[in-house]
């Protein structure tokens, strides 16, 4: 935790280079409370004398301000009340001294389960203060674990870390969303894209203790350490532009401390191919990748969530004609995504979900995200497959008019390719065929090889003879040994 007394315990330490006396040590963050503070160490007897200074941060403009002998004790121990004032981050000093010998200590108090403010110093550059929004659940203990969230384009961490409160409550969970403010941190340079290179031309790396990754790693060690938690591990969620800094940390910069990291909605990619250009792929001669380095990525435990109606071009869509290569929406680019990793290693550790009848919306998003922390193994969801599993899905919209989308899965075969060597084989032939209510076929949408990976196809209704009329229709496909059907609706 960072002090604002350095100057004064400067001044301290080098009038008396031996303390006489210690206080006893203990988590520097604390929840409202009376808390009772002893010593670890005294050197001769007499008696202790204990004052409390109190330090207010203003929330809204930072100004700040000091009460001298706020509380004051005498004896080996002492109770003091450390309450956080509504609207002003509240810090408490206190002093323990026999004669002229002084220990201090700082505490900085927060309330029980409401969002509130935690203010960083970012390592690299100690001027970029950073405000956190923090949410403490009234069950905080030392098992008590982190949610790290991370958030779009508008930098609205206070919104975003409200979508989390009653998961956090209810889970006992502490809830961090650090606010990487317009400031400090301008455009996607600064922030979606990690603050990596100087400028967009993406020429020249930054010092890696400058990129915008390691503050999270940061942030989180200040937490752990000041709550006292036991655990270091914690998972990231983000949406839109959050989504888009959390898969390239993961890519860049992991912190081996992450369980899961979650993006949502991610509006483009950085893409784990050595072929494309940065930062759409891997392609720069400032960047040390190889095939290794994109095994080792597609290993981590990365989950792409997209919305089913996240599929609008609005104004904040990356549309660069190296972005709509990815796909035409969000919905699609994640897909993209999630096959790059197939392509690059088919027993990838990502999964991809879909949340049904979710748009560009964070609160419409986070809940399946908070689902699967909870049940990581068992979500209710037909998109937690793996790359071994055939998966015909259920198109959409649906109903339609006059186009819909058909998704499958073709996993990567295992197989022999010689007398004990063992491998994968990539390509399945893949009829997927439309039919009406009386089994008469409609049209023929694939008749091919595929290789390993989800795949899309449109089918369009207007397109079939004269247009189709109105009703039920199924669709079917046989992959290899696979069969699989499901019905689609016309409505016209």
């Amino acid at each position: 935790m960072k002090s604002y007394f350095s100057t004064l315990l400067l001044i301290i330490v080098l009038t008396y280079p031996n303390f006489a006396i210690e206080i006893e040590n203990r988590p520097a963050l604390l929840l409202d409370g009376i808390y009772t503070l002893t010593l670890s160490e005294r050197s001769a007897d007499g008696e202790i004398n204990w004052t409390v200074s109190r330090i207010l941060i203003d929330e809204n403009d930072k100004s700040r301000s000091i009460q001298e002998n706020n509380q004051t004790a005498t004896g080996d121990t002492a109770q003091f009340i450390f309450t956080k004032v509504p609207g002003k981050l509240t810090y408490f000093r206190v002093y323990a001294s026999q004669n002229d010998p002084v220990d201090s200590v700082e505490y900085q108090a927060f309330n029980r389960s409401i969002r509130q403010l935690y203010l960083f110093n970012t390592n690299s550059n100690p001027s970029k203060e950073m405000f956190v929004h923090i949410i403490v659940p009234q069950s905080l203990n030392p098992d008590t674990k982190l949610i790290m969230i991370m958030h779009g384009t508008n930098r609205t961490a206070d919104s975003y870390v409200e979508t989390w409160k009653s998961f956090a409550n209810e889970n006992d969970y502490i809830a961090i969303a650090p606010e990487f403010d317009k400031g400090n941190w301008s455009g996607s340079l600064r922030y979606n894209l990690g603050n990596m290179f100087t400028n967009s031309n993406y020429s020249q790396l930054q010092p890696k203790e400058n990129w915008s990754f390691n503050v999270i790693q940061d942030i989180r060690r200040e937490i752990v350490d000041g709550f006292g938690l036991q655990d270091s591990a914690y998972s990231i969620w983000g949406h839109s532009a959050g989504a888009q800094f959390i898969h390239r940390m993961m890519l860049f910069c992991p912190d081996p401390n992450i369980e899961y990291a979650i993006a949502a909605n991610a509006g483009w990619y950085t893409a784990p191919d050595l072929e494309i250009q940065y930062p759409w792929g891997l392609q720069n001669s400032e960047l040390d990748f190889d095939e290794e380095g994109v095994f080792d990525y597609t290993y981590r435990n990365l989950i792409i969530m997209r919305g089913t109606d996240d599929i609008i071009r609005d104004s904040n869509l990356n549309t660069h004609p190296l972005s709509d290569e990815q796909g035409r929406n969000r919905f699609e680019r994640a897909l993209y995504f999630y096959n790059k990793a197939l392509e690059a290693d088919p027993t990838t550790r990502w999964k991809l979900f879909d949340v049904q009848g979710a748009g560009h919306n964070s609160r419409e998003m986070a809940p399946t995200a908070q689902e699967f922390l909870l049940n990581v193994t068992s979500v209710n969801n037909d998109e937690s497959i793996s790359p071994s599993d055939f998966v015909l899905y259920q198109n959409y919209p649906n109903p339609f008019n006059p186009i819909t989308k058909i998704e499958y899965n073709i996993p990567a075969r295992h197989t022999n390719l010689s007398a004990g060597v063992s491998g994968f084989t990539n390509q399945t032939h893949v009829t997927l065929n439309v039919y009406d209510m009386l089994g008469r076929l409609v049209a023929t949408l694939v008749n091919e090889y595929k290789g390993a990976g989800r795949h899309s196809v449109d089918f369009d209704a207007a397109s079939v003879g004269g247009g189709l009329s109105s009703g039920i229709y199924f669709y079917s496909i046989q992959a290899g040994s696979f069969t699989g059907t499901k019905k689609l609706i016309l409505l016209k």
